[in-house]
């Protein structure tokens, strides 16, 4: 499953994004500012991948 946020919010030390699509299981995400390359890209893709590996 792949989907697209886009950033929504930046506190001080994160920054959230939102899917773009309303319906989505995923409405939003916070991502460390480390995390993340210098500037914060603006869009980015979640992709969740199901299975049995643990």
């Amino acid at each position: 499953m792949k989907i697209k946020m886009q950033q929504e919010k930046v506190t001080k030390n994160t920054i959230r994004y939102a899917a773009i699509d309303e319906e989505s299981p995923v409405p939003t995400v916070y991502v460390k500012k480390t995390g993340l390359p210098e500037p914060a890209p603006q869009v980015i893709t979640l992709i969740i991948e199901v299975g049995d590996d643990v």
